[in-house]
């Protein structure tokens, strides 16, 4: 060397070693590649090397010329320590049975095929034996490292913002990449980091619950479902500790019978059953808490009674007024007298007709404005003037329509709490759920186009198990659902059954004609379905089911020329309806369709039988009503499933017929509730009419395939899906 030794700092140094590794090996199947380096004061240097002192010389901050021996010894037992390693677990081809293969150099060629798979089989290894690891790769080099992870929680009034980072350096930011994670790694900056594999299972915990990329995961407050579900599954304590007062609030949520007695109102003029003081009492909970919420009890349970209860007492503390009821035009009446009858206290203005304020100010008469749906459409530039302290939904799935005006107008009202009511919180699809869950919570399922996308066809057409758990843990905190069955013990007996109809020669042969004519119709070289004209296929398919229907009830009505063909259906219904009379009962009979009503109550007419009728065109409802109820020689009441499904209480009725299937069992199970409810003291006998060989009994078996959609969500049977696929309405036609 030319210097002087005396002018020279000499060191002996311990180095680091650092295996590189690159995907280029030279053999048959190798692929890749480990190239030992070591580290010596910040700089690597290839094993072996002739050269036994490394010189540094001086710079602004080392002054004096550096000499650095290498320790050959140390570097020799590290690469023995591979070899070994490395043989050990038959990574390293042999040659010839007389030892290990080596490129020149000293290069190992191991037969693994991926960098990721070296990392998963010596990664932890190495890393422990204190060799670091260098990953190259194109043009790129990582340095892989070990991390322990944190998830560090923030929280404001509305959010809560998760990030994954390392224990040692919380500031360090991660990423993940999908092909690294799989063999334990996560990226930050030019390194990689391998994690335990209860880190691992943290991530992926995390990432099913929407974790980003970036290792954030950022979780409205509001949303309890998704925080108790990682509460109850991540092991940090620290994190768990921010968690724990919404997860607690979610176990609060969903065990109604946990939430503490709340006192009732001083003057309330009814007595609530023991489900219903839970009910009061969750949705005293939901207001102490700021949480809006439905109440979702099967129909007859009495949601009318406990919400009027629960709004009295907030009346009774000053805390109602202003608040906004808003219903179906059928039952404003109903509201009306169960408010003046329970709780007189309360003063309700009725804004419909024509007599209505144009004008509100602040100086308010009364403490609830009731009005329906289709009137708040029409003033919602005024109503949405108004801060109300409640908005409360009944039978609200009016607003189960995401585009339809009723939601959007229904948006606009300005309210410090929310309520919604419904027997059915989801009659035919997921998306009417997003609807219920976005006026009550807007932003907890997202928003709606990415909400059909993740659960739509997932969870309707491939009934996708863990989305709808995912999808009921989110929601299940937010709806109140009790079945007769489970809480009014005291109700009667209901029992259910199928009267099947057999179609005499002519019918038979009528229904025939109809059925080959839209089969050869709706073949695949004819069927609109085929191409870019998929809506009407649809149209196609209904239209022809309809005819098909209309020919099972009475061939009149699918077409005038076939008046005189007798009905099958409507023959078993005339006889039961003599006998059921006879004994005294009275009886229910629901139909969607006006047209077969129509010649029901022709019939009855023409033989001086009483009924009394309902359809959506009937001005007096509250009359209608009446006379079956407390005219004993009324025995008969005539409804459509559309007008008469909703806001009447018909307990005088003992006997239901549900003339005509259809594609959702909601809507028939609420026309049976009209008498199967609270105050009914009589056993209930439905009968479900079907005529054989035809399209009514693939429509039941359609319907239970279908339905399970709410099973599994609401924990329910009210709904099932009428987004039907190409399949479902072909399966129709089949023989």
């Amino acid at each position: 060397f030319d210097f002087q030794w005396e002018s020279a700092e000499v060191r002996h140094y311990t180095p680091s070693p650092v295996v590189e590794i690159s995907e280029n090996g030279f053999s048959p199947n190798t692929n890749v590649s480990a190239t030992l380096f070591f580290e010596y004061y910040n700089m690597e240097y290839k094993y072996p090397s002739s050269a036994k002192i490394i010189k540094i010389e001086p710079d602004h901050e080392k002054k004096r010329l550096q000499l650095i021996f290498r320790s050959p010894d140390f570097e020799d037992s590290i690469f023995d320590y591979l070899k070994i390693l490395f043989i050990e677990n038959n990574h390293i081809r042999l040659k010839n049975n007389y030892g290990y293969y080596n490129m020149p150099n000293h290069v190992l060629e191991l037969n693994l095929k991926t960098i990721p798979d070296f990392i998963k089989q010596y990664g932890k290894t190495l890393i422990e034996k204190k060799i670091k690891i260098k990953m190259r790769r194109a043009k790129t080099s990582s340095i892989v490292r070990t991390a322990k992870l944190k998830i560090k929680i923030k929280s404001t009034i509305d959010w809560f913002n998760l990030q994954l980072t390392d224990e040692e350096n919380p500031e360090k930011k991660f990423e993940i990449n999908s092909e690294f994670l799989q063999y334990g790694m996560l990226k930050s900056g030019d390194s990689l980091f391998l994690v335990s594999d209860e880190d691992i299972k943290t991530i992926e915990l995390l990432l099913a619950n929407d974790m980003n990329s970036k290792c954030e995961l950022n979780i409205p407050s509001s949303d309890l479902g998704k925080i108790f579900n990682l509460f109850k599954n991540i092991k940090d304590e620290d994190a768990k500790k921010e968690l724990r007062d919404k997860a607690q609030l979610y176990e609060k949520l969903t065990n109604a019978v946990s939430i503490k007695n709340q006192k009732l109102p001083e003057t309330f003029n009814a007595k609530l059953r023991e489900y219903q003081k839970i009910g009061y009492n969750w949705l005293h909970f939901l207001y102490e808490n700021n949480i809006n919420g439905c109440l979702a009890d099967d129909m007859g349970l009495g949601k009318t009674v406990q919400t009027l209860c629960f709004l009295q007492k907030l009346h009774e503390a000053k805390l109602l007024k202003p608040a906004v009821l808003i219903v179906p035009v059928s039952t404003i009446s109903n509201w009306l007298d169960e408010c003046a009858r329970f709780s007189p206290d309360i003063k309700m203005y009725r804004h419909s007709g024509s007599a209505r304020i144009k004008e509100f100010n602040q100086d308010f008469d009364f403490d609830i404005l009731i009005t329906s749906y289709q009137t708040l459409v029409r003033d919602i530039e005024i109503l949405n003037k108004i801060n109300f302290t409640y908005c409360i939904l009944d039978e609200a799935q009016n607003i189960k329509n995401a585009g339809s005006i009723t939601f959007k107008k229904v948006l606009q009202i300005k309210s410090n709490h929310k309520l919604s009511l419904t027997g059915t919180p989801v009659e035919n699809s997921t998306t009417e759920l997003w609807a219920q869950m976005n006026f009550l919570n807007p932003g907890l399922l997202g928003n709606f186009s990415s909400f059909r996308k993740t659960y739509g066809n997932s969870i309707e057409k491939y009934q996708n198990i863990e989305l709808t758990k995912k999808l009921k843990i989110r929601v299940s905190p937010f709806i109140l659902r009790r079945r007769k069955e489970e809480v009014a013990s005291d109700l009667p007996e209901k029992e259910e059954i199928i009267l099947y109809c057999e179609m005499d020669h002519d019918q038979q042969k009528i229904y025939n004609e109809y059925l080959d004519y839209y089969r050869k119709m709706l073949t695949p070289s004819k069927n609109k379905l085929i191409g870019n004209a998929e809506q009407d296929g649809y149209f196609d398919y209904f239209s022809a089911l309809l005819k098909l229907r209309q020919a099972a009830l009475f061939t009149e009505i699918a077409d005038k020329s076939h008046k005189n063909i007798s009905s099958c259906k409507f023959g078993m219904l005339k006889e039961m309806c003599y006998e059921i009379l006879q004994e005294k009962h009275k009886i229910l009979i629901f139909s969607q369709f006006v047209s077969v009503l129509n010649i029901i109550r022709k019939h009855f007419d023409s033989e001086s039988i009483q009924y009394s009728y309902l359809d959506g065109q009937t001005l007096n409802r509250k009359a209608a009503i009446e006379k079956f109820q407390k005219n004993d020689d009324c025995r008969i009441f005539l409804i459509s499933l559309k007008a008469g499904g909703i806001g009447i209480n018909l307990t005088s009725a003992d006997y239901v017929f549900i003339f005509d299937p259809w594609w959702n069992p909601a809507v028939e199970n609420q026309a049976v509730d009209r008498a199967h409810r609270i105050g009914q003291d009589k056993k209930v006998i439905v009968y479900r009419m079907i005529t054989k060989n035809t399209v009514e009994e693939k429509i039941m078996v359609l319907q239970q395939k279908k339905k399970k959609l709410v099973q599994d969500i609401i924990s329910d049977d009210a709904g099932i899906i009428s987004k039907l696929n190409k399949d479902d309405l072909a399966a129709l036609f089949e023989d």
